[in-house]
């Protein structure tokens, strides 16, 4: 059971009416600049819309600690994200082709932040996006897609996030 309890039991049920193993997740909701939040399921391939749908994992594993829900108690593994193991950036997004409902709004693809579960439905870290990719000074987009521009491999998140 997910350590945020009841709450997160009834937030896990609606993002997986948003998806699931059959089918590509659809808009959660806007971040910070417009960019869109999915639900958490997407294709494997993220440049292949016909790509099996699977549930996106966070690149971020729980270190030894007495308190889950404490930010520090997480470490990002750069070495599982380049190697695919896991699907996520440090922020929790990706470029990804869009899903067909979406395309007319946003696109055949986009840099979108999804929302992570736990294979038994409860809420996984970050859950929502982590930081926010890109210029906030300027609000430069970049260009194509939600235009996040992603940081270096192995930068860390933003100060302050």
């Amino acid at each position: 059971m997910s350590p945020h309890g009841t709450r997160a039991a009834s937030a896990s049920y609606q993002l997986n009416r948003a998806g699931d193993a059959n089918r590509h997740s659809g808009l959660v909701g806007l971040c910070f600049r417009g960019v869109p939040v999915l639900g958490p399921y997407g294709v494997d391939g993220p440049m292949d819309g016909n790509s099996t749908i699977v549930r996106l994992e966070s690149c971020y594993t729980l270190s030894a600690c007495d308190d889950p829900t404490t930010v520090s108690c997480y470490a990002f593994e750069q070495d599982r994200y380049n190697r695919g193991v896991c699907y996520l950036d440090r922020c929790n997004g990706r470029e990804t082709v869009t899903p067909e409902p979406l395309q007319d709004a946003l696109g055949d693809r986009v840099d979108v932040y999804f929302m992570t579960l736990e294979v038994d439905g409860g809420l996984a870290f970050p859950c929502l996006p982590f930081c926010n990719q890109g210029d906030v000074i300027s609000g430069s987009c970049g260009t194509g897609g939600g235009g996040m521009n992603r940081p270096p491999p192995g930068a860390s998140p933003p100060p302050g996030n």
